[in-house]
């Protein structure tokens, strides 16, 4: 008679192997330990499609204690810079504690909408109506579409800006010089219909200079430059009034940035410059013209990096979701979001079921290797090891 063995074998290695997980420590950034194996998992760009960075799971999770963990230990490694676009206020004490530079907006500081960053005025033009365009209804009439544009134009002309041209000296013109372009516009025009059409741009822009929310129609006082090679920095955008102004203000620093981006060159001998955080920044992580979506695309050969985080999944437009080498999955609550992650990333109901029964700091991790693998790509982490909060005692 025959007795069969009953025992179980993994076909599959159940995580990748030890040579993957594990890293130089001089040269990549230690998170956690692997929850099947219990092996030390390193995060190392290298061995990745590119190094940007998805952090999901509802609030209380761990996800802000991992991105901290993770900033630090790449300013210690890589001595890369951070910029973290911060909607809630949720980072700035821990910047302070680090010694990093926290950049509150609404108490004093200003953006100019109107700066070039190195831009050509026509580039600029068209970044400034995109925005507009996610962020009002300005898409939804052509001819006020074209209106606004044509004033902002005209604003740099009149500061004899050339369009094609990139101008480094000439102070650009601000958001109140297009308001009187279309001032003049009213006054020249007889058409009732075209009068109605520019008194629509009119209360559009003037939404964004009345005081109190004035914080884009005066000369900046913030040098972008500065705030992405000054180490660990926090654009604080929770004392702003508005969901549509904190957006605003994110959408044109993505866009500096970018540009900035583009000037960049690459240094082998550099791990990565700047992490951009965006954490919760819906508004402009869902829309498909954000800047999200261009740092993700071209990012990697310029050495810059995005970290975003949010409690829900579909708050992350899918070409940034889908471009990412990393997401972190933490613990969600609704189904539809639980199925959404499995649906997307394709794994197991044995990871699933896993999932849901995680404590604080506990995470699925998928990772978009460079080279073809025989091994799964996502596993399991144990609670993040990370840097525990500064604390002052008396």
């Amino acid at each position: 008679m025959c007795i069969r063995d009953r025992r179980r074998f993994f076909v599959y290695p159940p995580e990748p192997p030890k040579e993957i997980l594990m890293g130089n420590p001089t040269d990549s950034i230690f998170l956690a330990k692997t929850k099947i194996m219990h092996v030390p998992f390193y995060w190392d760009f290298k061995k990745l499609l590119n190094p940007h960075i998805a952090v999901i799971g509802i609030t209380g999770t761990g996800k802000s204690y991992l991105v901290k963990t993770f900033l630090t230990r790449a300013s210690l490694i890589w001595n890369t810079n951070a910029l973290i676009i911060d909607w809630v206020g949720e980072y700035k004490e821990w910047v302070k504690q680090t010694k990093g530079k926290v950049v509150s907006l609404g108490k004093g500081d200003r953006i100019n909408l109107m700066d070039l960053a190195g831009m050509k005025p026509l580039d600029r033009v068209k970044q400034v109506i995109n925005a507009f365009e996610i962020l009002t209804d300005l898409g939804e009439s052509s001819s006020q579409k074209r209106i606004t544009e044509k004033a902002i134009e005209n604003a740099y002309k009149r500061k004899k800006f050339k369009l094609a041209e990139k101008h480094q000296k000439l102070k650009p013109p601000v958001l109140k010089d297009v308001i009187k372009e279309l001032e003049k516009e009213v006054e020249k025009e007889t058409s009732p219909r075209k009068i109605e059409e520019i008194k629509e741009c009119l209360y559009r822009l003037k939404k964004f200079t009345i005081k109190g929310n004035d914080y884009f129609s005066g000369r900046s006082t913030l040098d972008i430059k500065k705030l992405i090679t000054s180490g660990l920095v926090c654009l604080d955008l929770h004392g702003l009034p508005s969901e549509q102004i904190r957006s605003l203000v994110g959408l044109t620093v993505l866009q500096f940035i970018k540009e900035m981006m583009r000037d960049e060159d690459w240094q082998p001998e550099k791990g990565i410059k700047l992490f951009v955080v965006a954490d919760e920044a819906w508004k402009i992580a869902q829309d498909e013209r954000s800047d999200l979506i261009t740092i993700v695309r071209e990012g990697r050969k310029y050495q810059f990096g995005l970290v975003v985080a949010s409690q829900n999944p579909t708050d992350i437009n899918k070409a940034i979701f889908s471009n990412v080498g990393t997401i972190f999955s933490m613990r969600l609550l609704l189904k539809e979001f639980k199925d959404y992650m499995q649906k997307s990333l394709n794994y197991s109901n044995f990871i699933a079921e896993e999932i849901n029964k995680f404590g604080v700091g506990e995470s699925a991790v998928y990772q978009a290797f460079y080279e073809r693998t025989n091994f799964p790509h996502i596993f399991l982490l144990d609670k993040i090891i990370g840097e525990e909060p500064l604390r002052i005692y008396k």
